[in-house]
């Protein structure tokens, strides 16, 4: 082999390797694009979380079905996080909402039996429940 063929020889295999690197990088940088877009998500989630005033003027007494639908919202704002239903009530109270009824634990409780049911959230452990994949 000449000395021009193996030099030739080196050149394609460099463009090989480089050709495979810029695939890789590709790949890295969308999956990072995809890991930002879900953080921005999470963070303006969790403020709006952390400042139920801005978001719920006043107390409301909620029917079931309003409270399904603030149940299914709450979920989603904490997603990908779980929560215990025991904590998803408090929290729901703490925006300034009433939970119908003498155990409001029991009424979100029923509410995520529901949107279980319907494939909105699910179960991921004893009491423990979360949003279906929203993004």
């Amino acid at each position: 082999m000449s000395a021009f063929e193996q030099i030739k020889s080196f050149a394609e295999d460099a463009i090989l390797e480089l050709e495979s690197e810029v695939v890789d990088l590709e790949e890295t940088i969308e999956s990072y694009k995809l890991r930002i877009q879900n953080a921005q998500t999470q963070i303006q989630s969790l403020k709006r979380f952390l400042s139920p005033e801005e978001n719920c003027p006043g107390n409301s007494a909620l029917t079931n079905g309003a409270l399904t639908g603030v149940v299914l919202e709450m979920l989603a704002d904490l997603y990908p996080q779980q929560v215990h239903y025991k904590d998803l009530a408090d929290l729901i109270i703490h925006k300034g909402n009433e939970i119908p009824g003498k155990q409001p634990e029991k009424a979100v409780l029923s509410c995520l039996s529901k949107l279980t049911r319907s494939g909105s959230a699910k179960s991921t452990g004893k009491g423990y429940y979360e949003a279906v994949d929203v993004s």
